[in-house]
């Protein structure tokens, strides 16, 4: 449910605890013109299986066409198989995977 359709349902959730149980960000890419990256798509362990990362994806690509943008690109991590299915699963492609060090040569 995006934010505009939680207000239009006009629900009580006054004595309800909130908190974050997601997040996704987009920015501007500076290598390609009218290109997109989709960032940080992140559902917290709990929460995960309910649909919250489809429906943070679908607004993430939404705002970027909404916003003029002719390309997204996403950055996924290759340790969430869960993640990367959902990306083929939302019409992405798979066209590069590179590793850049961290730490020298302990973790990369």
């Amino acid at each position: 449910m995006t934010e505009e359709q939680f207000y239009q349902a006009n629900v009580d959730v006054s004595l309800q605890a909130k908190k974050i149980v997601g997040t996704v960000g987009l920015c501007k890419s500076y290598r390609f013109d009218r290109s997109a990256w989709i960032k940080r798509l992140c559902v917290h362990e709990g929460y995960r299986r309910k649909g919250i990362a489809s429906c943070l994806l679908n607004v993430a690509v939404q705002f970027a066409i909404d916003a003029g943008y002719s390309c997204a690109n996403i950055v996924a991590s290759e340790y969430t198989e869960e993640g990367r299915e959902l990306c083929l699963k939302k019409g992405f492609e798979l066209k590069q995977m590179y590793h850049k060090s961290i730490l020298g040569s302990y973790i990369s």
